[in-house]
């Protein structure tokens, strides 16, 4: 994994496989990590030390920002939201959605990044006319702020999917349609450190 510098993904190479500007943590060893605190604070009744969830900090809440909701019923798709924290929001919980595990885990990835200062969910809509390969418009997953200064628009999709032709030329499309100075990654479950079954 690259140390704590911004590398510059616009134009070209677009396509994290194995270095992403952010950390990679194995979901599967974040829960194996965190598994013996959750017992314990479960067990105790207590919540984990540090954490305050009087009632007086719920007014502390940002609000949902994203510009589509995550959130619906699927028989397949494992959507849902988490609470993150970041610098650019002073701090201040807020929700964050996913539609897949595969987004919850970039963005989670994101949040553990010490160079991450901010974290947006469904960030903005890229309309295409005419439409590509019968797309009329896409909304991108999360918009990435790094302490450097970069921003990078982050688009998610299984390895399988990014094969179709029509992902390419979206992705493309989309590259070609961003406003200017802002950065643009595609991220797959290649980005991920595969865990040792050791």
């Amino acid at each position: 994994m690259a140390g704590h510098n911004c590398h510059s993904t616009t134009g070209g190479g677009d396509r994290f496989a194995g270095k992403m500007p952010f950390a990679a943590v194995p979901v599967q060893a974040m829960e194996k990590d965190l598994s013996a605190d959750h017992e314990a604070s479960i067990c105790s009744a207590r919540p984990p030390s540090g954490v305050d969830l009087s009632l007086e900090k719920l007014d502390l809440m940002l609000p949902y920002d994203g510009l589509r909701n995550t959130v619906r019923r699927s028989q397949s798709a494992k959507t849902g939201m988490f609470v993150g924290r970041t610098e650019e929001d002073q701090g201040r919980p807020r929700p964050i959605g996913f539609e897949s595990g595969l987004e919850r885990a970039v963005a989670i990835s994101c949040l553990l990044h010490p160079q991450t200062v901010g974290l947006k969910c469904q960030p903005l809509t890229v309309h295409f006319d005419p439409p590509v390969s019968g797309t009329r418009s896409h909304t991108l997953d999360y918009l990435l702020s790094q302490r450097c200064g970069a921003q990078t628009f982050i688009f998610v999709k299984n390895e399988e999917a990014l094969a179709r032709p029509k992902m390419e030329a979206l992705t493309r499309a989309i590259r070609v349609a961003l406003p200017d100075g802002f950065r643009f990654a595609v991220i797959s479950e290649a980005s991920f450190p595969v865990p040792n079954s050791d």
